[in-house]
This record gives structure tokens, sequence and C-alpha cells, in this order.
């Protein structure tokens, strides 16, 4: 698809002028602000009855919209100036669902009118007027951008310290609703300034094109079942018989024949300002999809009715989320049983997680996570709440979040590998689950300090059971508290004081007590 020079459109913004100065959006000449009636109806604003709308209703679903499309964008949009956009998107957005609600077409964004509606606050800020600042009349501006002026209108405020309140000061003035509402305009470009004491705004409008073709950035193939294409990020884009081009994100009065809970293939119909287009897409139930998938990447088998059927309705009511519910999966008996080597359970992790094979680096700096002693539950954590994984989660349309681990030995990385240590340098085995989580435990809740854990080990029925020489007693005494091999002057020296009748506490205690033994804590955070 061609990429044309549109709108990038972002989240909601409101900017603060920092004054308690008051807001205008007057309909006379003289007065601060000021309404230039539209060129092709200046009958509109006459017959419109006076109003006091309150915008409140719409500003959620703007706002919502306006998010999804800041989060496509960085694949769909070009960004210049990131705040600007936040500003025009948000205000078109509002206006569009304003206009909606009264049977009227959508306004797309212009990108010259844009930079000439930017200019327009510019110099209200300069020269509160519809005459420009050098004398000018304001639809002059239209020239200077090479933009068509038969049909063209103007709103100008001050003063207002956010989108919202700026649209609300123009709809509850006749004049300036008669422009937002006026069926002739199709195009419409956003200004705001902040430059000078009050904040300018700036709305500039035009009008008589003929459509010729309509455009796609952001539409995807397949939908999740419910999916609000309003909340997808999807531009459409108008070219006109002129050789202009306009954008406005989808909105829900532009569709026809979309039903968001129909599985299967259908065609929709977009249309705006005369023209239309039609749209094959596929719905589909990304929930159940995403479920039958961690039955076959982690149990290895197609799932069963009961438990599809169950996992797919704690996710549609929210009460989980995409990590928890892989998490249910990972932690289960079922996929325990299954007795996976290290390097299998990673394999299914990156190919469940990450949708692809183990890189060998990526697999070998995971299998040394494993064995200095964190668990796979922590590398579990470590895969689920990966920007891979979100991707994944918001390809079936169901949010990520994150998992939920309880177990001590999953709450500090630290603790768990100096407990680890000590299995390994005074049991000479690896740690098994009930003994780690207890150890973490108890120095977690500051039973223990690190001394004393190592003495619980130095000092268990285990150790004592190895019937240890003296010197093999103090050669682990040197690998536990200076995590070096014994020196042969120190070795004799300590076997000289057990010799002499000094006891292996004794011995313990010179070593748990040395320097060198709080810089292994201090390494291990504790």
């Amino acid at each position: 698809m061609k990429k044309k020079r549109i709108i990038a459109l972002l989240m909601a913004f409101s900017m603060c002028a920092g004054t308690a100065m008051p807001a205008y959006a007057s309909e006379t000449g003289e007065d601060a602000a000021a309404i230039t009636e539209i060129t092709s109806n200046d009958e509109i604003a006459e017959t419109m009855e006076e109003t006091s709308l309150d915008i409140s209703s719409y500003e959620v679903q703007a706002e919502a919209i306006a998010e999804q499309i800041e989060a496509e964008s960085s694949m769909t949009y070009r960004l210049d100036d990131e705040t600007l956009l936040n500003v025009q998107l948000y205000e078109l957005i509002l206006l569009n669902l304003i206009r909606a609600d009264y049977g009227l077409d959508v306004l797309a964004y212009d990108t010259d009118l844009a930079n000439a509606a930017v200019q327009r606050a510019y110099e209200a800020g300069t020269y509160f007027s519809h005459t420009r600042p050098d004398g000018r009349e304001w639809s002059t501006i239209y020239d200077e951008y090479g933009i068509p002026s038969w049909c063209s209108g103007e709103n100008l405020a001050m003063g207002q310290t956010s989108v919202d309140d700026a649209v609300t000061s123009w709809m509850n003035s006749e004049g300036h609703r008669a422009n937002i509402l006026s069926p002739d305009f199709q195009t419409i470009g956003i200004g705001v300034d902040n430059s000078f004491s009050l904040v300018t705004w700036s709305q500039l409008f035009g009008g008589g094109y003929t459509v010729s073709s309509l455009e796609f950035l952001g539409m995807e193939k397949r939908y999740s079942v419910g999916a609000d294409l309003s909340e997808q990020g999807i531009l459409v884009i108008a070219n006109y018989t002129n050789g202009r081009s306009a954008a406005v994100p989808l909105q829900n009065s532009m569709i026809s024949g979309y039903d968001a809970n129909r599985l299967g293939s259908q065609t929709i119909r977009v249309q705006m300002q005369g023209a239309s287009v039609n749209v094959k897409l596929e719905i589909f139930d990304g929930v159940k999809d995403f479920v039958e998938r961690l039955y076959q990447d982690i149990l290895g088998r197609k799932a069963d009715a009961s438990g599809l059927q169950a996992w797919t309705d704690v996710l549609r009511s929210g009460s989980e989320q995409g990590a928890k519910v892989a998490q249910g999966f990972i932690d289960s008996v079922e996929f325990k049983n299954r007795s996976l080597s290290d390097k299998e359970y990673l394999t299914i992790l990156y190919h469940t997680f990450f949708n692809r094979q183990p890189d060998a680096s990526g697999l070998q700096a995971w299998l040394n996570v494993l064995d200095s002693g964190l668990t796979r539950m922590h590398v579990f954590r470590g895969f689920a709440e990966s920007d891979e994984f979100t991707k994944i989660c918001e390809s079936y349309g169901i949010e990520r979040g994150n998992a939920n681990l309880t177990a001590p030995a999953d709450q500090n990385e630290g603790v768990t590998k100096f407990v680890a240590r000590c299995y390994r340098l005074c049991l000479g085995r690896r740690e098994d689950s009930a003994g780690l989580n207890e150890w973490c435990n108890a120095i977690l809740t500051g039973r223990n300090t690190a001394k004393q854990a190592a003495f619980g080990f130095v000092f268990s029925s285990e150790f004592q059971n190895k019937h240890l020489s003296d010197t093999d007693f103090i050669k682990v005494m040197y690998r536990v508290f200076l995590d070096r091999e014994a020196d042969a002057s120190g070795l004799s020296a300590w076997g000289n004081v057990l010799r002499g009748g000094g006891s292996r506490e004794h011995v313990f205690n010179g070593f748990a007590d040395s320097p060198e033994f709080r810089e292994i804590c201090a390494r291990y955070g504790i």
C-alpha cells in the first residue's frame, strides 16, 4: 500500500496554560474571539437552536480509540510533532463522534489544512481575530498552503486548557457549532498554540471534494470475536479527485454489515463522504484459540471439552489474564508429570511464549539461570512477562497480565541462589523444592540470618552423616565461607585448632564471621 502524508494519531492530550484567565469563544468580530460562518451554507447558524452540550459522554470512547491508535502507531504511522498530533487526534475523534450523533459524515484530517490551522492558532495568539495580524482576511491562509477555499470556515478560541473545554465552548456557541456540524465540510485542520499567556485553538474546514477511492492503514484480515473495529487503530484514507488526500480513524458510524459476534468470514462496507468499499474479514474466537494453543504447546495434546470451556470462561470473565492462565498449565500436575529435562522445558517455553525455536545463546543463558538454583517457575515468569508474549496475547485479543508466583524460592533471586549454593557446597547435592522454599522463607522472614542458615546446613544431620575428617571439614568451610580452596598454611592452622581441642562450631564461627563471607552475603543481597 502506498504511504500517504497522513495524520499520525496518538492518545488524548490536555494542554494546560497555567493561567486562571478567562476563555473566549464569542461570535462578534470585536470580541476576543469570533466566528466566520461557512461560506457554503450561511443559514445553518441562523436556524440552529441554542444548546448547552455536555460532551463528557464522548470523551471515554474518544480516548479509547486514540490510545489504541497510539499502540499501533509504531507499525503504521510516522510521527513528527508528537504533542501536537496528540491534540489533533483526540479532537478529530471527538468531533466525529459528535457529528455521528447528528447523523453527519466524518471530517478527515488534511495535512496542509492542519499546518495552516497551526499557523492560525499562533497568529491568534498575537492578534485574536479572524483578521490576520497583517490585516488580511483569515481565508488567505488557504492560498498560502495551496488549499482550495471555495468551501471553507474557521473557528477560533482562546484560554481553554484542554481539548474538551475548547470543543465544549465551540459547541455551546451557535456560530462555531454551525461550522462543526456543517454537512458541507469534509476536511479539517486542527491547531493549538501555547506560545503566549493563553492557549489559542483553531479549526479550519474544507469541502466541495469528490472521493475517488478509499484506502486503509492498519486494517487486518482477522479480528477476534467481539472486537470493536473503531478501537483497532485503523485509518481510512480518502483520495479526492483533485489530487488531495485526507485521513480519519475508522469509527462505527462508517461501518455497515459488521457482526462482531459472528464467527467466520463476513464482508463489511466502509463508507465516507459518498464513497464506499467492501472489506472481507475473518472473525475468530481468539480466547478459545488461545486456550487451545496452551493445551497443544504445553501439555502436548488436544483440549478436552470441559477444560477448554473452563479456561475460556476464566479469560472471558476477566478474572484471570493470559500469563496467569498459562501459569495454570505450566504449574499443573499433568505438565510436571511429563518429567522434562531443563532443555526440553525451555524449548516448550520458547515455543509457547516466543512462538519460535530457541536460539543457541539464549537457550544456554536460561540453562545457566536454572543451574544457578533459580526455579523453573522463576524462568517461566521471565517468558510470560516478555514483550513477545504480550504481542501473542494481543493477537488473540486478550490482555497479557502478569504471573503470580507465591513460593518463597521465587521471591528473591539472591536469597534463592544463596540457599542453592549452601545445598551444593555443604551437602554436595542439588536442592529439593521443599527444602529450598523452607530455607528461603526463613531468610526472607528474618527468622534466620545468612550465618544462621549456613549453620543449619553445616550442623544438619545430613551433613553430620557424611562423617568428614577434620581436614575435609575445613576444606568445606573454605569453599562455603571464603569461596575458594584451602591453602596449605591455612589448612594446617585450622587443623591445629581442632587438634588442640577446639570445636567444629568454633571453627565454623571463625569462617562465618570473616570479611570474605560478608562479601559473599553482600553479593547475594543478604
